[in-house]
């Protein structure tokens, strides 16, 4: 599920948050989140979900970032909507920004890039992968691999911003 274009207004503050470390957009796209969480499809969506996690960032990313962009973005927003969050996987091997790269390179680059966090149980869960941008899927679908491979039952994607499937 997307909820909103990465387009405009949304793109910079994305691009604010991301690459310049500019908390006080944070606000604006939490804003976003809110204004659909009445929604029908937003709540029939999230009532399918058991719990939430966030793609994770490398361990050298985060020190520099000193943040996961998109748990600040999506966190108390999923706990509002009464869904529980928590870190599930691990980003265990760095990797550029993929932004530079086409989907089989983006697919390459990320494989064996995640895995389970430790004394994570999913078994038989049905897990949300939250991102910030949804491009090609080649993050959700590493992470849900690993998910996946440790006995989730279902696996949703939610993202902040996408241009999938659509040409305008």
């Amino acid at each position: 599920m997307r909820i909103t274009k990465y387009r405009g207004g949304t793109r910079s503050l994305l691009r604010r948050l991301k690459f310049d470390s500019n908390k006080n957009v944070l606000p604006t796209l939490q804003k976003i989140l809110y204004s659909v969480s009445d929604r029908d499809e937003v709540k029939n969506f999230l009532a399918k979900i058991n719990i939430a996690t966030f793609v994770p960032l490398h361990a050298d990313r985060l020190k520099k970032r000193g943040y996961n962009q998109t748990e600040l973005i999506f966190k108390d927003w999923l706990e509002s909507m009464n869904l529980p969050t928590k870190n599930l996987l691990l980003r265990t091997k760095a990797t550029p920004h993929l932004f530079k790269f086409n989907p089989a390179e983006r697919k390459e680059i990320l494989k064996g890039a995640f895995s389970l966090a430790e004394g994570v149980d999913v078994a038989g869960k049905n897990i949300l992968i939250v991102d910030d941008i949804f491009t090609t899927g080649a993050t959700a679908a590493g992470c849900a691999e690993v998910l996946k491979n440790a006995g989730a039952a279902k696996i949703f994607v939610m993202a902040l911003a996408s241009d999938f499937g659509n040409s305008d």
